[in-house]
């Protein structure tokens, strides 16, 4: 399996994902920055974090170096908890929608992956 080609699945599913929630939104409870605000920021740090995953994953199956791969998995949890607090003091509907933009991940994988879709490529 190709992970580049994965990567390139899940980051445009996610983006395209991310795009129909916040219109949604916009279009349903009106105009909230914060809510956009929260919903980019946990995007884009999602997407950062998948690509670090990706490095981690490479480096413990290739056994180049243990600590390393434990080191960025770790610094992922920290991006992910920093970034959080960050969105959390902007306010509590932006610690929403960060939350809604790092659980893109799972869905974006469900959708590129999951039922019917084609991992073997």
């Amino acid at each position: 399996m190709n992970f580049e080609k994965v990567e390139k699945r899940v980051i445009i599913t996610c983006v395209i994902l991310s795009v129909v929630i916040a219109v949604g939104y916009s279009v349903i409870a009106g105009w909230a920055p914060h809510f956009l605000y929260g919903i980019a920021c946990g995007t884009a740090i999602m997407l950062f974090n998948f690509h670090l995953l990706r490095l981690a994953i490479g480096k413990y199956f290739v056994r180049e170096d243990y600590g390393v791969a434990g080191g960025l998995y770790l610094l992922r949890l920290v991006i992910y908890g920093l970034a959080g607090i960050a969105c959390y003091k902007v306010s509590l509907l932006c610690l929403y929608g960060f939350a809604i933009g790092v659980m893109e991940l799972l869905v974006g994988l469900l959708i590129g992956f999951g039922k019917g879709g084609k991992a073997d490529d």
